[in-house]
């Protein structure tokens, strides 16, 4: 490469470290200062390393990036960075960085449109300030707050996190406020730790600002622990008026016996008279196990949607082929059991 005359506008950096002299022998420095003089544009870095690899500082000299791909690497701040003036894409995943370089390379990226983060270390709240955003997938494993500014250009989210959205003099309802920073989402899939959090200050029947332009929800982990989650997933479905699909994966951890879960089935069932989702056409549910609670929110579901026209129903995969019969046939004991098609999950293991 060192021979090379012109340009490199795209590389992609994969390190096998299958022995740590193969892996130390590499002068990562020596390439990123090769192609940041080369005016490089897309730039990723991909490690089977069992630790994480050093990305050196003048990668922060890079100034015509516009797509940044890093996994398992670890970063540091650099004195003078102030932001990629060109990224449009940002992915980092399971990286080590500080927080404050992490928020830096989000808000001082101004043309910034897709970003995908993916954490598994707990860190102090963080925001992630980012106007022209189009994209957002963001996981955290640990209890990790996102401090959650307006997204006006935000169409597609994925958010698997605790929030953490700033109080105003308006309303004191975390979920109202959610639905007003997003204002152009079509695409959104939430995790119950999410719902969770957004039912803090109350959660009203339907919300001041509705998802106008929401067409398809994802709600992740649908849990009977508490009351919280659930009053905020009927709530958006109410107030996203041109919602078309919408995909529920049931927690594994749910239990019928949870003292909470009597009360909750009995809300669930009460909603089936409270709403009318006739713009949505076809839902998944995922992991059913012929739980209360579970045929409690299909036959809502089915009452609550006249113009549904699939409703695929995805078992977890039963080893006693007699309850798995006995869970069919529950099903399609419930109102409009016509439209279910009922489908067999698969273990991992299955070919």
């Amino acid at each position: 490469m060192s021979l090379h005359d012109g340009p490199v506008y795209r590389g992609h950096l994969y390190v096998r470290g299958y022995d740590d002299k193969e892996f130390e022998s590499l002068n990562f420095t020596k390439w990123i200062q090769f192609l940041s003089k080369n005016g490089i544009k897309d730039m990723s870095v991909h490690t089977a390393h069992m630790g994480y690899v050093g990305i050196p500082s003048n990668i922060f000299n890079c100034c015509s990036l516009q797509c940044l791909h890093l996994f398992i690497c670890q970063l540091e701040p650099s004195l003078g960075f102030s932001g990629f003036c060109k990224l449009v894409s940002l992915e980092l995943l399971y990286c080590k960085l500080p927080d404050s370089l992490l928020e830096s390379m989000i808000s001082n990226s101004p043309l910034l449109e897709e970003l995908v983060f993916v954490d598994p270390k707990p860190r102090e709240p963080f925001a992630v300030d980012a106007p022209n955003l189009k994209s957002l997938k963001l996981f955290n494993f640990e209890p990790t707050p996102l401090c959650l500014v307006e997204y006006p250009k935000l169409t597609t989210a994925l958010i698997c996190s605790a929030l953490m959205i700033p109080a105003n003099k308006f309303t004191a309802s975390a979920l109202s406020k959610f639905s007003s920073f997003l204002p152009r989402i079509e695409n959104l899939s939430i995790h119950w730790t999410t719902l969770a959090s957004l039912g803090a200050g109350g959660v009203p029947f339907r919300l001041p600002t509705p998802f106008k332009y929401l067409e398809h929800l994802e709600l992740d982990e649908f849990d009977v622990v508490s009351l919280d989650p659930i009053y905020s997933a009927f709530c958006m479905l109410r107030s996203s008026p041109i919602l078309r699909s919408l995909y529920i994966s049931v927690s594994r951890k749910n239990s019928n016996q949870n003292a909470a879960a009597s009360v909750i089935i009995q809300y669930i069932d009460a909603q089936a008279s409270e709403g009318d989702l006739s713009s949505v056409r076809t839902v998944t549910i995922w992991q059913i196990e012929g739980k209360d609670f579970e045929y409690s929110l299909i036959r809502t579901i089915l009452m609550c949607c006249p113009k549904l026209e699939t409703m695929k129903i995805i078992t977890f995969p039963f080893g006693d082929m007699e309850v798995e019969a006995q869970v069919r046939l529950n099903l399609f004991n419930l109102p409009r059991s016509s439209i279910l098609e009922v489908v067999r999950g698969m273990h991992f293991d299955d070919e």
